[in-house]
């Protein structure tokens, strides 16, 4: 339902791309590759309140 909607306001917008950064957990990577995003980088948090942690940052072409 959520992706309908994103899909529905990059139309009406004339976005073509999703970007998602998401934690590292394999779980979640699984969902979001078998829903067709792709990983392309990686980055570090610089939070000055948190530890620093990694984040995978995916996309999705529409």
């Amino acid at each position: 339902m959520a992706w309908d909607k994103i899909k529905e306001i990059q139309y009406l917008g004339g976005g073509m791309v999703t970007f998602l950064e998401a934690e590292n957990e394999e779980k979640l990577l699984t969902f979001y590759r078998n829903n067709r995003f792709s990983q392309f980088d990686t980055r570090q948090t610089t939070a000055s309140m948190d530890e620093p942690h990694e984040l995978v940052q995916l996309l999705r072409l529409l």
